[in-house]
């Protein structure tokens, strides 16, 4: 159907991984919305502040840790993901990085000196990831011990 389109390469991944990654973030916020209390919405409707002015100064915050925790798992699934992309990829430029270390490995030969170098180089950005995101993750984690 996207090649019918012409949505192939980018543009299907993009609509396909938005399409699958937003119900996960929707139950995960949906959870951690749920453990706002109604008070601070109300307090900052009886300061005067609009709808959406308390829902960015006062909930949004409040729900921080979650959004660290969707991030790191939203990221992880982009970054791995190998199906999607060798379905809709078919540009030389446009392929991802399982994609690339596939192509290591063929009928005859297998490299894997510089597939093995290639999968630890690319692990390197989501480890950075997780590190500037790791306070938010373990907040999250607990938070939902504590209740």
């Amino acid at each position: 159907m996207f090649g019918a389109l012409n949505f192939l390469n980018r543009t299907a991944l993009v609509l396909m991984n938005t399409g699958l990654s937003v119900s996960l973030s929707i139950i995960l916020y949906y959870g951690a919305f749920q453990g706002v209390p109604k008070s601070m919405d109300e307090a900052a409707t009886l300061d005067g502040a609009p709808a959406f002015r308390a829902f960015v100064d006062v909930i949004l915050p409040a729900v921080n840790p979650m959004t660290g925790t969707v991030i790191i798992l939203n990221a992880m699934k982009l970054w791995n993901d190998y199906l999607l992309p060798s379905l809709v990829v078919n540009k030389n430029g446009m392929y991802t990085i399982p994609l690339k270390m596939y192509m290591f490995f063929g009928e005859t030969n297998s490299e894997w000196e510089l597939a093995l170098a290639g999968l630890v180089l690319s692990m390197v950005p989501i480890i950075i990831l997780f590190l500037l995101l790791q306070k938010q993750v373990m907040s999250s984690v607990t938070e939902g011990a504590i209740k």
